[in-house]
């Protein structure tokens, strides 16, 4: 729709996020809603600390004599990927200690072949999950019907972007989708 295109210096939401080091910055501005309905696109938080925080702090703490931009340079920079190796390496180990106490402890398969357990243990998981991904969304659903004053089951027609709860609230809707292709597994099982 031709219509559609924002006229001349007309405001329009958007949020940078992460692309190829090439890309130009409007290829990687999106609308808020495309990054919370997009999985794969991820909030660009360096530009939003160099572009957003770094430039009224450096104003403000010039007049003291600090370089806020210097002071950002020199911090340790976190690599996520290594970040979550290590926390994997630490639940890893977390568990294998746990599978020591759990063997000077008797259980039931020290006694039966039950051959059935791990589907019933596969099944509660996946109902214990789809409990949590329920419960989220209602916690969503009631913030946003007091605040909006909306009194439907899940229709809210609330879409402001400025609201911390808006962000959740589509992220449990995703999640209880999720679950409800998870309750048909589990009625054919």
């Amino acid at each position: 729709d031709p219509r559609a295109v924002p006229e001349y210096k007309e405001r329009v939401p958007y949020v940078i996020t992460y692309g190829t080091p090439k890309q130009r910055l409007i290829d990687v501005a999106v609308p808020p809603q495309e990054l919370v309905s997009n999985p794969n696109l991820l909030l660009n938080g360096k530009y939003y600390i160099k572009k957003q925080l770094i430039p009224p702090l450096t104003r403000v703490f010039n007049l003291i004599g600090f370089d806020i931009e210097k002071i950002y340079e020199d911090m340790p920079k976190v690599n996520r990927a290594i970040k979550f190796y290590e926390s994997g390496k630490a639940e890893k180990e977390s568990k294998n200690e746990e599978e020591k106490k759990k063997k000077k402890k008797f259980t039931i398969d020290e006694f039966y072949d039950a051959k059935y357990c791990d589907k019933v243990a596969g099944m509660l998981n996946l109902t214990m999950k789809i409990r949590k991904y329920e419960e989220s969304l209602e916690k969503c659903v009631k913030t946003c019907k007091l605040c909006s004053g909306y009194f439907d089951d899940f229709n809210i027609e609330c879409d402001s972007v400025d609201c911390p709860v808006y962000f959740k609230r589509e992220k449990s809707l995703k999640k209880y989708g999720f679950s409800l292709e998870l309750k048909k597994i589990i009625e054919k099982l």
